[in-house]
């Protein structure tokens, strides 16, 4: 009997001793879990598309082994917002959003429910399938009224308010936004229901709109110049220009793009056509992105800037480019334009015709002269009919520029997956824009030795794996804070955001002490030359020509070493 009860004791021991080191592992994973989430919502990680996808699947994995359902579903949200802004497959999207919902219903989070609706939303609205997108933030209402889920109701008409506008219906994108205000009136909400007054010709309601707030930012600033404009109000508006230029510097590139077409505007409105004109060419030639409608706007003023200085030929090459910009998303309006700028044209036209008859009549020796005004004229119509007749076919050519935006997002080299040159120059102009005194900054230029060598001896496949390998010990090597990218060709870049060139020179010597070490696949040893240079207030490329000039002096005196 005493036999029995030791074996008893010692199951139960085994029994306490597994449930206790299970509980353990699953709170070092649910812990896990917890900082990589912290991540998610951090600056720190910018991954490119395909390390973001690893990076969810690894945190999938991990949720599916942990009992802590409200620490699941931020996981199963946090991949539903990842599928929503990287163009998922469908399938793929409903998959993930049935599982939060699931879940969500389950542990009776009625705010993560209302999101997540909201965001298959946003993920048809990427689709352009514009009928399920308004399905889906209908459904995101229903739900949030029904739960009393004030900031998910009013977003879900702020974002119907959106797309109503954006189809040219405004008297219902009007409604949403007035719904929307009533409920939650932060700055976005204002805004947008400011836009949709002017858009309306509701100005003084604009106008009180905006004048309610107790602090306006930069674009609530602009609708009220857009406003005081539009009620020949140029003292207020100047005022407006003056207050946007002094209380917010530095302004960033795009609003001063901005302000140089909220500028070119006023003198419009002023009949200063001259300077109106050389604004508007400022402000959309500043290599900016400008928002369709600000651009379709302003070359429309534009192409009128022009006609009223008898400047036809760039009249119609700006009318042309404004008829390009017409799309089936804003075809109502943009048939309204055309016929407005057309009737005012032809009114001009008219009134030149006019002049030129009676100016034949007082002048007799000036009929050669106004015969040519007039074959001018008659060649203005002609360019002009024939902008219009591009205008009609682009119309019902819906499918024009479609895939754009994927190369914009590559910052990362595809072979060596460090950074790639654009991103190195875009990481650099950063850096010096935001440097302040006394803060120091030098950059390495690398060059791998006798590379050509070794592409013409083992061939370019076993080039490209030693490139990698190099890229790697670089990276492996420098701390966080440095930043390492290929420039081009066997040729690297290292930022390095605190140090001046003695103190580079240094942590470069150690890299080539170890890199001496470190056996490359198939070809043995590998080394590389390196120039350094510290930034001294002159411009990225006097910086990088420098670093470049000392990689040369290194090359020079025998590769293998470092100058400076």
């Amino acid at each position: 009997m005493s036999l029995i009860y030791k074996y008893i004791v010692i199951l139960l021991s085994l029994v306490s001793f597994t449930v206790f080191a299970t509980n353990n592992i699953q709170l070092q994973t649910e812990n896990e879990i917890r900082e990589s989430l912290k991540k998610t919502t951090s600056h720190d990680l910018l991954l490119s598309l395909n390390d973001a996808q690893i990076f969810m699947n690894d945190l999938l994995v991990k949720v599916s082994g942990i009992t802590d359902k409200a620490l699941a579903l931020e996981v199963y949200y946090a991949n539903l917002v990842f599928l929503t802004t990287s163009d998922a497959p469908v399938d793929d999207f409903h998959k993930a959003l049935n599982d939060v919902l699931h879940l969500a219903k389950e542990i009776k989070n009625h705010e993560t429910y209302g999101l997540a609706l909201t965001l298959k939303g946003a993920f048809y609205s990427r689709k352009d399938n514009i009928p399920e997108e308004i399905a889906a933030y209908k459904n995101a209402l229903k739900y949030a009224k029904k739960h009393n889920l004030k900031q998910v109701f009013s977003g879900n008409l702020n974002n119907l308010g959106n797309r109503y506008q954006s189809l040219g219906l405004l008297d219902q994108a009007l409604k949403y936004f007035q719904e929307a205000i009533e409920i939650d009136s932060y700055p976005l909400i204002v805004n947008n229901l400011a836009t949709i007054n002017i858009l309306l010709g509701n100005l003084d309601t604009a106008e009180h709109i905006l004048n309610s707030e107790d602090e306006l930012g930069k674009s609530g600033l602009l609708l009220l110049f857009d406003v005081s404009v539009a009620q020949k109000n140029t003292e207020k508006a100047k005022a407006l220009l003056e207050k946007i230029k002094r209380d917010f510097q530095p302004l960033s590139s795009v609003y001063i793009a901005y302000t140089t077409l909220a500028e070119a505007e006023l003198y419009y409105s002023l009949k200063e056509y001259g300077k109106a004109a050389d604004l508007f060419e400022k402000g959309l030639n500043s290599n900016v992105y400008l928002e369709k409608e600000y651009k379709h706007e302003a070359l429309l003023l534009l192409s009128k800037s022009y006609f009223q200085l008898g400047n036809y030929k760039l009249a119609a090459s700006s009318y042309e480019k404004w008829a390009l910009y017409s799309d089936e998303a804003n075809k109502k309006r943009t048939m309204q334009a055309t016929s407005v700028i057309l009737a005012e044209f032809n009114l001009e036209l008219e009134v030149n015709k006019k002049e030129i008859a009676e100016k034949n009549l007082l002048i007799a020796n000036d009929k050669l002269a106004s015969h040519q005004r007039i074959k001018t004229l008659e060649t203005f119509i002609t360019v002009l009919s024939l902008g219009l007749a591009i205008l009609i076919a682009f119309m019902f050519y819906k499918q024009h520029r479609k895939n754009r935006m994927l190369n914009e997002f590559a910052h990362t080299d595809t072979l060596t997956k460090v950074n790639n040159r654009r991103s190195l120059l875009s990481h650099l102009e950063r850096r010096i824009c935001n440097i302040k005194e006394g803060e120091l900054l030098s950059i390495a230029m690398l060059d791998i030795d006798h590379f050509k060598r070794v592409n013409d001896t083992y061939g370019h496949d076993i080039g490209d794996k030693v490139l990698c390998e190099f890229s790697s010990f670089v990276a492996g090597f420098l701390r966080k804070s440095d930043i390492f990218g290929r420039f081009g060709g066997e040729e690297f870049l290292i930022i390095f955001n605190d140090n001046n060139v003695e103190q580079a020179k240094n942590i470069i010597e150690r890299l080539l002490v170890q890199l001496a070490d470190v056996p490359f696949s198939e070809v043995g040893k590998v080394t590389c030359s390196v120039g350094l240079a510290q930034y001294l207030n002159h411009d990225i490329k006097a910086l990088i020509v420098e670093a470049d000039e000392k990689l040369y002096i290194a090359k020079n005196a025998g590769r293998n070493q470092v100058a400076a």
